[in-house]
This record gives C-alpha cells, sequence and structure tokens, in this order.
C-alpha cells in the first residue's frame, strides 16, 4: 500500500537530475543527456575554461543508508509524521540471524541500510539522492560549484543520478577537485570504477557471459539459446539510443560465430584455458 501510494507523488518531489523509478521520467533521458555533454567536451577547442565529468559508484549504496539522515530529509522534503512512521515500522522491523554449519545463531535487528528486493526500498533511496542532489544545487546556487552548459543557451547541468551511479559535471578548479576528493573518501566512493563507460565494454561482456559456460556441456541447440536469449540481449539497450559503429558490429558477430561453430574449450582464446568440464 505504501509503495503505491508513494509511486504516485514521487515525481513532485524528486528533483529532474533523477531518472530511475520517476513516473514521469526515463532512464534513457540521463544516457542522452550524458553523451551529448561528453560529445561537447570533446569538440572544445577554444576557451581557457576546463570542464570534467566525474562518474561516482557507489560502494553498497543500499547498505550504507543511515536511517536517521532518511527520516531527516522525509521531514525536509514534507512528509508527515504518521507517514514516517509507517515507513520506519516497515524498515526497522527487519531482524536477521545468521546459518553457520546448519546452526542458528541468535537474531539481531540492523541499525542502517535498506533491504534488496524490497519494493519500498528503491524509493527510499531515491529520497536520500535527493538530499546529494540538494547538496550540489545549494553549492551551485552559491557559486562554489559551477555546471556546464552545452553551448550558450543550454540550462546548466551540474548532476545527474541514475539508480547505482552519479554522474558530476563541473568546471576544472582546484578548490572543487579538493572537495571532491575528500567527499569520495568519506562515501568510500570506489574510484577504480568511477571512469566512463564506452561501447568497448560491450565485447568484455561477451567474453564474460561465455567465459562462465562450457562449451561441451551445451548442446547445438544450447548454443542458439543462448546466443539468441543472452548475447544478442547485452547490445539492444545501447542499440535502442545509439548507432554502434560498424567495425564493432563486425567484432560481436565475430565472437559469436566463434562461440557457435568451436567444439571444445580449447585454443578459444577469448573464453580462456580454465575449464574444469568433464
Amino acid at each position: 500500500m505504501l509503495v503505491v501510494r508513494m509511486h504516485v507523488f514521487l515525481e513532485r518531489c524528486i528533483d529532474e537530475a533523477q531518472s530511475a523509478f520517476v513516473l514521469s521520467q526515463l532512464i534513457t533521458d540521463n544516457i542522452i543527456t550524458t553523451y551529448e555533454v561528453l560529445h561537447s567536451f570533446q569538440q572544445r577547442r577554444f576557451g581557457k575554461k576546463g570542464f570534467y565529468a566525474l562518474n561516482l559508484d557507489m560502494s553498497k549504496t543500499y547498505d550504507r543508508v543511515e536511517w536517521g539522515s532518511l527520516w531527516e530529509i522525509m521531514s525536509k522534503m514534507g512528509f508527515c509524521s504518521t507517514w514516517i512512521e509507517k515507513v520506519q515500522r516497515c524498515v526497522c522491523s527487519v531482524s536477521y540471524l545468521v546459518i553457520l554449519y546448519g546452526l542458528a545463531g541468535e537474531k539481531f535487528v540492523s541499525q542502517r541500510g535498506l533491504k534488496q528486493g524490497d519494493p519500498l526500498s528503491p524509493y527510499l533511496f531515491l529520497i536520500c539522492s535527493e538530499g546529494l542532489s540538494s547538496l550540489i544545487w545549494h553549492a551551485v546556487l552559491r557559486e562554489e560549484f559551477h555546471g556546464v552548459r552545452i553551448n550558450r543557451y543550454a540550462p546548466v547541468i551540474s548532476h545527474l543520478l541514475f539508480p547505482y551511479d552519479s554522474l558530476i559535471f563541473a568546471e576544472v578548479t582546484t578548490q572543487w577537485l579538493c572537495r571532491s576528493n575528500r567527499r569520495c573518501k568519506c562515501h568510500q566512493i570506489r574510484c577504480s570504477r568511477s571512469k566512463t563507460v564506452t561501447f568497448a565494454n560491450l565485447k568484455d561482456k561477451f567474453r564474460s557471459r561465455i567465459r562462465k559456460w562450457c562449451i561441451r556441456a551445451l548442446s547445438q541447440g544450447g548454443k542458439e539459446v543462448f546466443i539468441k536469449s543472452v548475447l544478442q540481449a547485452i547490445p539492444m539497450f545501447a542499440m535502442s539510443r545509439f548507432l554502434l559503429p560498424k567495425t564493432l558490429c563486425k567484432e560481436l558477430e565475430s565472437l559469436m560465430a566463434q562461440f557457435w561453430w568451436q567444439k571444445s574449450d580449447r585454443n578459444v582464446g577469448f573464453i580462456g584455458a580454465h575449464g574444469t568440464c568433464s
């Protein structure tokens, strides 16, 4: 009941920078906007100002949500105390126990975090992200942080939010870079994964999926189902919005053809030589 009620009015209190789980917005809108901004970075040839894009991949985002901060943000957003109390009952009433070697330990109650799989959790996480979005907008209004424009007539874009990632676009200044570095350390952002994703990672996804399957364990019919249901579905999301390079399409087709005609795990090259199938 809470999910249905919240789903209706959530778009009224969530910033337009967030496109996930909001009824009137599409997640593909932020994707297209991101590529347009990055394209404008590559086309800049003149000017003294520099700009950068920072992709923040949060580490264990759902597990690190502080309940006290969540209730405070909901109160600031205008949720009544009765509604917040009902949400608290759903979030705080969960208990856990650990089973080790068939023996169950004592039950304990968590002090923070959201349950993954709970239909209410994505909406509560959006409310937490709204706190971050508000802080960024306040920094922009105080001129402590400067967003980017695609052209002089376009609106300022400072950040875009996704379910598990946050993209920040800013003018390069020493002061903001130092603050960003400190905040990354405080929020335990995985900097190794905080980078721009390109079409080249589609080949890595193909290889990764193929490595998880032993060729000799699949019949020819199984290979056909695997190619149509798994491999061909990987680039569908990107192809629905962008034109992939012809060279990349040929490489993906080559990987599928090699997987289709290969009879064993040996000398496959991209599949690897770590198969343990008998």
